[in-house]
C-alpha cells in the first residue's frame, strides 16, 4: 500500500427523480404502428370507438384461448427502489367472457398465453375478467375474486409496480368504472400482492409495458399511459480535503489491497438511495463500502469511471470509495481444458486461454493413473503461446493410445520465470466407436454458487451431436460480460469472474445463458466479496 498522504474528496450528489410520463391517445391512425409492436396484424388503430368516440386500438372478435398483445417500443430501467411505476389504459368491456391484461415485460415484442399472461420472457403484470383478477410474476399468479363487472361499459385499469430491496416487487391493481367520455371514475375493484422476481429486465436491462386480451371480452383499448421515475443525473465532484481519512476503520476488510496499490479515496455523501459514479483511469478498480461490505462497481470506458447502482446512503449518510491499481496480472488465464476420445482411436485435447502475457508455451503430460509425478511428457517440443489478451483455443491430438484404456492428462503453462500445472482431465479410449454424445443439449447449475471474487466458478455444459453454441455471462443490465464457445459433447467451463477485457467483475447478481440452435437456457449466479 502507498504510504504517501492521500487527499480525500467530497462527492456531492444532487439528484432529482422527476417522474417521466408517456401517453398515447391513438387519435392518429399511425399511433399504434409508431409506438407499439403488435403480435398480430389484425390489431388495428381505429379512427373511432374510443373514449368520447375518438381513435382507439381495435381488436378482432376472437374465441377464448386466442390472444392478442401489443407492446410499447420504448423501454426503461426498473432500478429505482421504492419508486412506483404505473401503467394504465381505458378498456371497453364488450361482454362477459374473456380477459384483459397489462404489465411490464423484458422484451419489446411479446405474445401472451391464456389469461393474458406473458410467458415468453420474464414479466410482471395483471389481468381481469368478469368475476376475478390475477397478478402475475413470470409463471406465478395470485387470484382475487369479486362480483361480476358490467358488460358494455368502459373501465380504467391502473397497475402500479414498486421495486423493493431484495428483488421484491409490490403489485397493485385498481379497476375504475367510467363513462363514455372518461370523465368520471368509480373505484370498483382493487388488489395487491408482492413477488420476488430476479429475472425481470434481464434481456437488455429494460422493461417494456404491454397490453393484451384473451377472447372477445374487449373490443377497444384507449388512452395508454406509463409513468416511471427518471434517471438520476450524474455525480458532481467538489474537491474538499478531509484531514482524517474516514476509510481507515474498514480499509483492512478489502482483500484487493493485498494485491494492489491505493491510488485515490473519496467520501460520498447523500440522503436516500442513488446511483454513484466516480472517475478512474484505465486498468484501475473501484470499491465502495456500504451495507456492511466493500463492493466493486461496474466499469464504464468512455469516459473512464466506475458506477454503483441503487446505493443506500440512508439519512444523509457517507460512503467511502477507494480506487486501486491492481497488481500485474498472471501470465496466463485458462477457462477450459478438455480431453475427448475420437472415433479414430485418438484423444483430442483442447484448452482455451483468455489472456496471456510473457508466456513461452505449453506442455502436455499423460499417465494411466492420477499420479502426476510418474506422468510422461508427450509434447517434447514446447507448444508456442500467442501472448494475446484475446481468447485463444489450442488443440493437440494424442495418437499414441491403446484401446480400452483410461488416460489422465495435465497441461503445463510455461512463462519466462516459472510454470504452472493444470488438470488433470480424463479420456477413455474404447475403440473405433465414436464417443457417446448427449442426446439433448443442457446446461447445469454453476458451482460454487455464490462464489467469491478472485476464485473460479465452473459450468458443466452438454451439447448433442452436431451442435455448437455459446455460453454468455450477463450483468443485471443485460450487458455481455464474457462469452465461451461450446461444441458437441460434455465440457467444463471455468470463469474467473473477469470480463472479456480482463477486468474483475463486481460483486452481485449475474446471469449465464446457453445459446444453441436447439436450446436457450438462462440461469443465475452470484459473486460475493
Amino acid at each position: 500500500m502507498k504510504t504517501t498522504l492521500i487527499s480525500l474528496f467530497m462527492l456531492l450528489l444532487v439528484v432529482s427523480l422527476a417522474a417521466v410520463t408517456q401517453s398515447v391517445d391513438f387519435n392518429n391512425a399511425s399511433d399504434l404502428a409508431t409506438y407499439f409492436n403488435v403480435s398480430n396484424t389484425d390489431i388495428t388503430n381505429s379512427a373511432s370507438g374510443g373514449i368520447g368516440g375518438t381513435g382507439a386500438v381495435q381488436f378482432p372478435f376472437i374465441v377464448m384461448g386466442q390472444t392478442r398483445t401489443f407492446t410499447y417500443k420504448t423501454g426503461f430501467e426498473l432500478s429505482q427502489l421504492d419508486e412506483p411505476v404505473t401503467v394504465s389504459a381505458y378498456i371497453y368491456s364488450y361482454r362477459n367472457g374473456g380477459y384483459a391484461g397489462m404489465g411490464l415485460s423484458s422484451l419489446p415484442t411479446n405474445t401472451s398465453s391464456s389469461m393474458c399472461q406473458i410467458l415468453n420472457t420474464p414479466a410482471l403484470g395483471m389481468e381481469f375478467y368478469s368475476s376475478a383478477a390475477h397478478l402475475f410474476s413470470n409463471t406465478s399468479q395470485h387470484t382475487f375474486s369479486y362480483f361480476p363487472d358490467i358488460p358494455l361499459s368502459w373501465y380504467k385499469v391502473v397497475l402500479t409496480i414498486t421495486p423493493r430491496a431484495g428483488n421484491i416487487y409490490d403489485l397493485n391493481y385498481k379497476l375504475y368504472l367510467t363513462d363514455f367520455n372518461g370523465s368520471s371514475l368509480t373505484l370498483t375493484k382493487e388488489g395487491s400482492w408482492s413477488y420476488t422476481n430476479t429475472t425481470i429486465g434481464n434481456v437488455d436491462g429494460k422493461v417494456y409495458p404491454y397490453l393484451a386480451i384473451d377472447g372477445a371480452r374487449v373490443t377497444y383499448m384507449d388512452n395508454f399511459s406509463v409513468s416511471y421515475p427518471g434517471a438520476a443525473p450524474g455525480v458532481s465532484i467538489v474537491p474538499t480535503v478531509i484531514s482524517n481519512p474516514i476509510v481507515a476503520p474498514v480499509l483492512y476488510e478489502l482483500d484487493a489491497l493485498s494485491s494492489g496499490m491505493l491510488e485515490a479515496a473519496y467520501l460520498c455523501t447523500y440522503s436516500g438511495t442513488s446511483d454513484l459514479e466516480v472517475p478512474l483511469l484505465a486498468g484501475q478498480h473501484g470499491y465502495a463500502y456500504y451495507s456492511g461490505m466493500w463492493r466493486e462497481g461496474n466499469y464504464l470506458l468512455t469516459p473512464g469511471s466506475v458506477k454503483w447502482l441503487d446505493v443506500p446512503f440512508g439519512a444523509k449518510g457517507s460512503i467511502p470509495v477507494i480506487i486501486i491499481q491492481p497488481a500485474e496480472t498472471l501470465p496466463v488465464t485458462l477457462s477450459s481444458f478438455t480431453a475427448v476420445p475420437a472415433a479414430q482411436s485418438f484423444v483430442s485435447l483442447a484448452w482455451v486461454s483468455e489472456s496471456e502475457s510473457n508466456m513461452m508455451g505449453y506442455r502436455i503430460y499423460r499417465n494411466e493413473s492420477t499420479d502426476f509425478s510418474t506422468a510422461t511428457l508427450i509434447t517434447p517440443s514446447l507448444i508456442g503461446a500467442t501472448n494475446t489478451s484475446s481468447q485463444v483455443t489450442y488443440k493437440h491430438e494424442d495418437r499414441e493410445v491403446a484401446l480400452n484404456t483410461t488416460y489422465y492428462y495435465w497441461l503445463e503453462s510455461v512463462d519466462m520465470t516459472s510454470s504452472e500445472i493444470h488438470g488433470y482431465v480424463t479420456a477413455t479410449v474404447t475403440g473405433n466407436v465414436a464417443p457417446e454424445l448427449p442426446i439433448a443439449t443442457v446446461m447445469s447449475n454453476v458451482y460454487p454458487n455464490p462464489f467469491r471474487m478472485g476464485n473460479n466458478a465452473t459450468i458443466d455444459v452438454a451439447l448433442k451431436a452436431g451442435e455448437t453454441g455459446t455460453v454468455t455471462v450477463y450483468n443485471t443490465l443485460g450487458q455481455s460480460v464474457k462469452t465461451f464457445p461450446v461444441t458437441q459433447g460434455t465440457q467444463k467451463l471455468t470463469w474467473n469472474g473477469r470480463d472479456s477485457n480482463g477486468n474483475a467483475c463486481g460483486s452481485g447478481i449475474y446471469f449465464y445463458k446457453l445459446s444453441t440452435p436447439s436450446m436457450n437456457q438462462t440461469r443465475k449466479m452470484v459473486i460475493v466479496k
